[in-house]
């Protein structure tokens, strides 16, 4: 995500960002907790999990560096997170402050806009990963358990046919 970034580019962002060292085995945010902030993993790993319906925590992704995760606070409205960020390893993050990064945004700031289009790729790539999980999942599950994920690969047909953002 940086490395398309000018030395003029790269010193704004940094302006408005900070550098952390979190702890293996912290919590960085909870799933529906309030969001401010999103973040590039620059060293470490951290897992993300997702509560099921019966209260299993269920582990989605894992990501080591270059990421960026808690991106979608972003694009979200409320702004609360989506999933659980957990460290699995000890990590060094930069902590973009959401409503400083969208004032630069505001005022053109160039490094922030290709940030947001770095984070539309970003987004692109994990719909496309989840969608091979679906079809993946459909074609191992018997035929009284595909309904409901049929019924879920028709809405979210309908959803890129219909809605426009």
């Amino acid at each position: 995500m940086l490395a398309g970034l000018n030395k003029l580019e790269m010193d704004d962002l940094l302006t408005y960002s900070i550098g952390q060292s979190i702890p293996e085995g912290t919590t960085i945010f909870k799933e529906g907790d309030q969001a401010d902030a999103f973040y590039i993993l620059l060293k470490g790993e951290v897992e993300f999990t997702k509560r099921t319906p019966s209260g299993k925590d269920e582990r989605i992704a894992t990501l080591q560096p270059p990421a960026v995760f808690g991106e979608t606070v972003l694009f979200l409205n409320p702004m609360t997170r989506i999933a659980t960020a957990r460290t699995v390893a000890d990590i060094e993050v930069l902590a973009f402050d959401v409503k400083t990064f969208m004032q630069r945004l505001e005022k053109g700031a160039v490094g922030a806009y290709k940030v947001i289009h770095y984070l539309a790729k970003v987004i692109a790539h994990r719909l496309k990963a989840v969608d091979e999980e679906l079809v993946r999942r459909i074609g191992t599950v018997g035929a009284s358990e595909r309904k409901p994920l049929e019924e879920f690969s028709k809405f979210k047909d309908k959803l890129f046919a219909e809605w426009n953002f």
